[in-house]
């Protein structure tokens, strides 16, 4: 028989993020099925394996009796930089919550894990710009509530039987010393965040539960399984289950239905997701904030400032990539992805990430399905082929460096699906344009070798030309002069690429 913990430390921690991560693994393709909220993606699964995945690998340099703060606060921080999309983020931020909570402390008892999961739902819901019930944020605030009645009760009987009383009955949810015990506030906790999960059903015009909640749902239960003590094994139905409030009353039918339209366009609209890690201090941060909210929507930036300048991940659905770009601070890991794309029941045998130097053609470059990146770098690269979730993966450089860069990425990781990265020979953002709209056009999916010959075939065939401003600035002459190079022997598509602060007269020069 399993004996309960009756604190959590650093090990059992471990244990927990270990647990929680396979269960999301178990169930990632169904909750992605649920995701209907704020746009229908279908990907709000993967985004949790993958920010949950950054976590337990940021533990993993930690030795293996590290105390609970210094393995939360590692996890947190994985967490934040390896965020992906709206629930993601959210996540990520309830464990940087969690992480201030227990910083310094070697474990933690019913009395502190209620702090915690308290902290957790207010850091979930400082997350987003605009929150929305029916979400991840619901199933927090209820799991918070449960922890905290528990804790409530044992104080209440604390003071009723006062502190003559040389003995105490141990009464339900509270321990012989009169405490909140750490079963009861973890049952208690998800007791209540399994009814709020089922009161999402339909609340953004599906026919289940919310995707998001649901992922918070698998990482309580994965909490408590460890906290009963028992091995820490679920098998995938059992997962899906829980993940989805079967047997709850009002948790409703197992698959989505239609999507709310209305309120798809009102917290979700846009085009793209745009993403990207910016360092920065807080007051530059809140200001971008700011302006993201007039560009876009399902907005957060979240981090922790450390000594004025600190770590901030950026999410963003907008129509216009180019526009959500930090003008303080500075940018890595930008990624950029188109949103409305056809649904699919299983990933794409092929992906494609495109690099580039060009903040203009983030846009049309997301429009063919790749996934963007700007001013690509290793760990730019890396995220972007994990984003694309494909067996295999082409990489578009733009540039010498951007083909360093990918040539320095290896497919999968400890907790991730193996991938097979493919270097293509692109050498400007101009081949990199044509392939990516040539890829994401062809008949069928093509295979790797295909897709790379098909390279080397639009790199010979194409022409190419640049013109950089004089000391008079840029010329009419000189763009003719390049054009009438690019353009002898009639080719069949002309593409012109135009940098920020071109005048009108010269776009207008190169229509005609």
């Amino acid at each position: 028989m399993s004996t309960p913990l009756t604190t959590l430390d650093g090990p059992a921690g471990r244990r927990w993020f270990e647990h929680a991560l396979r269960s999301l693994l178990l169930v990632r393709g169904d909750v992605n099925e649920l995701n209907v909220f704020p746009v229908p993606d279908a990907d709000t699964g993967t985004n949790l394996v993958l920010t949950l995945a950054a976590a337990a690998e940021a533990t993993r340099e930690l030795p293996a009796d590290a105390d609970l703060g210094a393995l939360v606060g590692r996890a947190a921080d994985g967490a934040l930089l390896g965020a992906r999309g709206s629930s993601g983020v959210i996540l990520s931020q309830a464990l940087q919550a969690i992480a201030l909570e227990l910083a310094g402390r070697g474990s933690m008892d019913g009395r502190a894990l209620a702090a915690a999961l308290a902290s957790a739902a207010g850091g979930a819901r400082s997350a987003v710009s605009r929150p929305v019930e029916g979400t991840i944020l619901t199933v927090a605030a209820a799991a918070a509530d449960g922890a905290r009645d528990v804790v409530d009760a044992a104080h209440g009987a604390d003071e009723a039987d006062g502190s003559a009383h040389a003995y105490r009955p141990v009464r339900a949810g509270i321990d012989a010393a009169g405490r909140a015990s750490l079963l009861e506030v973890v049952q208690s906790a998800v007791e209540r965040a399994r009814t709020a999960l089922a009161g999402t059903n339909g609340a953004h015009g599906g026919a289940s539960v919310d995707a998001g909640a649901a992922g918070y749902m698998v990482v309580l239960d994965a909490l408590a399984d460890v906290v009963r003590g028992a091995a820490p094994t679920t098998t995938r139905s059992d997962a899906l289950r829980r993940a989805l409030a079967v047997g709850v009353p009002g948790a409703g039918p197992t698959r989505p239905g239609p999507v709310d339209q209305a309120d798809a366009e009102e917290h979700g609209a846009g085009e793209f997701e745009v993403m990207y890690v910016l360092r920065a201090d807080g007051a530059q941060a809140a200001e971008l904030r700011e302006h993201l909210c007039r560009v876009g929507c399902a907005v957060a930036v979240v981090g922790q400032a450390r000594e004025d300048v600190g770590l901030w991940q950026v999410h963003v659905h907008t129509d216009t990539p180019e526009r959500t770009l930090s003008t303080t601070g500075s940018m890595r890991q930008v990624g950029v992805r188109h949103l409305r794309r056809p649904d699919r029941a299983d990933a794409p045998a092929l992906g494609v990430v495109a690099c580039t130097r060009a903040p203009g053609l983030l846009a049309p470059l997301a429009r063919t399905g790749a996934v963007a990146v700007l001013d690509a770098d290793v760990a730019g690269v890396r995220r972007a082929v994990e984003d694309v979730d494909a067996a295999d993966v082409v990489v578009l450089p733009c540039d010498e460096s951007s083909a360093r860069a990918a040539a320095g990425v290896d497919g999968g990781g400890p907790h991730r699906t193996a991938q097979h990265v493919h270097v293509a020979t692109s050498s400007d953002d101009v081949h990199v344009l044509a392939v990516a709209a040539e890829l994401g056009v062809a008949d069928g999916e093509p295979g790797p070798a295909a897709a790379l010959s098909r390279v080397e075939e639009i790199r010979s065939s194409t022409r190419t030309g640049t013109v950089t401003p004089g000391p008079d600035g840029l010329q009419p002459r000189a763009v003719t002069e390049a054009l009438t190079r690019v353009l002898l022997g009639g080719p069949e598509l002309l593409t012109v690429v135009v940098g920020e602060g071109v005048p009108d007269g010269i776009v207008d020069l190169v229509r005609r």
